[in-house]
């Protein structure tokens, strides 16, 4: 994975609520060795295949007629979770 830098929030002092809170989010995005990290990493892998199959699915003509509404939601909540994710990061 490629290194990002943490995104640093102004005015807010390295003991505030709102640093700490950043600290344990950035550990758990950046810090794959972190058991936090790791089921992180996993669980956003996880997203990601059932996000291609989703697509794969919905390429199929008789899937997309028969599952239509239930692959439109699933492209919606994976694009609002990556969205969310992004944000994260």
């Amino acid at each position: 994975m490629a290194d990002r830098k943490p995104f640093k929030l102004k005015n807010h002092s390295e003991d505030s609520p709102a640093s700490a809170w950043r600290a344990a989010l950035n550990q758990i995005i950046f810090g794959a060795e972190t058991p936090a990290g790791k089921a992180f990493d996993i669980v956003l892998i996880i997203m990601i295949l059932l996000s291609i199959l989703t697509v794969m699915f919905d390429s199929i003509e008789a899937m997309r007629n028969q599952y239509e509404q239930q692959l439109y939601a699933a492209e919606w909540f994976f694009t609002v979770l990556f969205s969310f994710e992004y944000l994260l990061a």
